[in-house]
């Protein structure tokens, strides 16, 4: 959400213990940073520089006492002997991270060694502490959605979700939610189950039997898989594993207009407002953007070479018309 104009760790030494101190005192990251500029943000605020100190709750209860102590001696200069209880504590404080980081570790083993995960706290841990996913190269984006997904459905399959996590792709601008999201619907679509419409229903209450807003998704779906196809065919994204595929492609696709393409942009925010629930078109819009997103993904689906994916996705096609 900011951009970082300086960071400072702490302790900075913390290999040199402090005079008459055995433990290293205060462990925290600190961020100088400006807000990100914004149409709806005033010009002035983005020039502020302020700080953001990330601390454990352990580490700040504990700076918080020595600041009062140590710093503000309301009740007079600290003697050795309570100097030395202060650096007690900070070593007791340094031992409780040292075990809630294990804790978190053994969580995270235990709910990868489960079958199933059925609570969201199992389901964002899992995602948080994934130890291959490198969260300097992609944002972790907001778990709520897979969440709501999770609540809908009841339980995921553990290898599913670890699955989707070895499937990440981190040369796209899509963060790790979004991606697990659309690994989930597209499974729940491919084997025909349920899930895919109960999710879809709580999203948008009064979703009866079929309606656009699940036509437009469930083409949207074929869609993507058709332009992945169309990718692995030209060599576009040879070897990437991809849940959400490249759409630049059709920029010089032979049959595929600029109004299209237009078009699509349009249609790739609607899709992820209906997915997460952020709004939804009316049923009029939804009709149109359906129809002209059936008539693109033909296009892109007899454009295809491999004859068996390309029967598939017509079939799939043929059931949502």
């Amino acid at each position: 959400m900011f951009v970082i104009k300086e960071r400072k760790e702490f302790p900075e030494n913390p290999q040199i213990p402090k005079l008459n101190k055995r433990f290293s005192g205060y462990w925290a990251s600190h961020y100088r940073v400006i807000l990100r500029q914004t149409d709806d943000l005033a010009e002035r605020f983005t020039g502020t520089v302020f700080e953001i100190q990330v601390a454990s709750v352990l580490m700040h209860a504990w700076a918080e006492v020595e600041h009062d102590l140590v710093y503000k001696p309301y009740s007079g200069k600290l003697q050795e002997d309570e100097l030395a209880i202060l650096d007690e504590i900070n070593g007791l404080v340094i031992a409780g991270e040292i075990a809630l980081e294990r804790l978190q570790k053994a969580i995270t083993e235990r709910t990868k060694s489960q079958k199933e995960i059925r609570s969201k706290y199992e389901l964002t841990n899992l995602l948080v502490n994934y130890n291959k996913v490198n969260f300097d190269k992609i944002k972790l984006g907001n778990t709520e959605f897979i969440n709501n997904y999770l609540k809908v459905v009841e339980k995921i399959q553990t290898s599913d979700v670890l699955k989707s996590l070895k499937n990440i792709n981190l040369s796209i601008d899509k963060n790790l939610s979004d991606q697990i999201l659309n690994s989930f619907i597209n499974y729940e679509n491919n084997f025909k189950t349920d899930n895919l419409k109960k999710y879809l229903e709580s999203v948008n209450p009064g979703l009866k039997n079929i309606s656009p807003f699940e036509l437009f998704v469930k083409a949207w779906i074929i869609f993507e898989k058709a332009v992945k196809q169309l990718n692995h065919e030209r060599g576009t994204e040879f070897q990437k594993r991809n849940f959400i595929p490249n759409t630049d492609i059709l920029k010089g696709h032979e049959t595929i207009t600029e109004d299209e393409i237009m078009r699509l942009r349009e249609y790739r925010r609607i899709r992820n407002n209906l997915l997460h629930g952020y709004a939804k078109p009316s049923n009029d819009e939804l009709k149109l953007a359906y129809s002209n997103l059936m008539e693109i993904t033909e296009k892109v689906i007899g454009s295809l070479n491999e004859l068996k994916v390309k029967e598939n996705l017509e079939k799939e096609l043929n059931e949502i018309k």
